[in-house]
């Protein structure tokens, strides 16, 4: 799981507390619960957050270097750097599963879910989704060359109420899962081939923001998740 030390939306982002617990316990809790025996890697450049995530249970290796942690860095960087630290100890993984503690929401049934499209299915890599239930295309408009609008995009049917409108789904940064090679040999974590892992739209908050974090601890305290 990559957590650095230097999020901008949210100072000290990744060992915040969220009721009772830093973000990154989150999906800790998620992987430690899954029914799949897995290893659970903290990656970061932060002394503190390597504290509290070895305090957590995490297994934090080696310390994320600096390069890899500014604005500019990618995560699909991070993964390579982080996995052939590992291969070079002698270590072998079939399947990656990227959690992030920016989406405390996830549940282990997505974790699960995402393995299993890999096992089972013969997937090279699998992105979660969720179903889009209010900002639908259908009601978006763009602005043409000549300064007017029209329909962004237009439902495969006749429209006379929302129960009417063709399903959308919305890419969402909760859960990656992807074999090995796939990464090493692509240098991506998704393609177009992608499979998918549906994940209902309550747990698909993802924290990029104060009102973000407000909004996540509404959530929490209404004992909705």
């Amino acid at each position: 799981m990559p957590a650095r030390g230097g999020s901008k939306g949210v100072k000290r982002k990744n060992i915040k507390l969220l009721g009772a617990k830093p973000l990154i316990q989150y999906p800790y809790e998620v992987a430690k619960s899954s029914k799949y025996d897995n290893t659970l890697i903290l990656s970061s450049d932060d002394v503190e957050i390597i504290n509290i995530g070895k305090e957590i249970g995490y297994e934090v290796p080696f310390r994320r270097p600096d390069h890899l942690s500014t604005d500019n860095a990618t995560t699909v960087d991070v993964l390579i750097y982080c996995l052939n630290k590992l291969m070079a100890s002698g270590r072998k993984y079939d399947i990656c599963v990227l959690l992030q503690p920016s989406s405390p929401f996830t549940q282990v049934k997505h974790f699960d879910n995402a393995i299993e499209e890999i096992i089972e299915k013969k997937s090279e890599s699998v992105i979660s989704i969720t179903k889009i239930d209010h900002a639908h295309p259908h009601h978006m408009y763009k602005e043409n060359e000549i300064g007017n609008f029209e329909k962004f995009f237009v439902n495969s049917k006749k429209v006379t109420s929302r129960f009417d409108l063709d399903d959308i789904y919305l890419h969402v940064g909760n859960i990656y899962a992807f074999k090995t090679g796939f990464l090493l040999e692509t240098n991506k974590i998704f393609d177009e081939n992608s499979a998918f892992v549906k994940v209902e739209n309550e747990f698909t908050v993802n924290i990029d923001s104060m009102l973000d974090f407000i909004y996540a601890e509404a959530i929490l305290k209404s004992n909705e998740i």
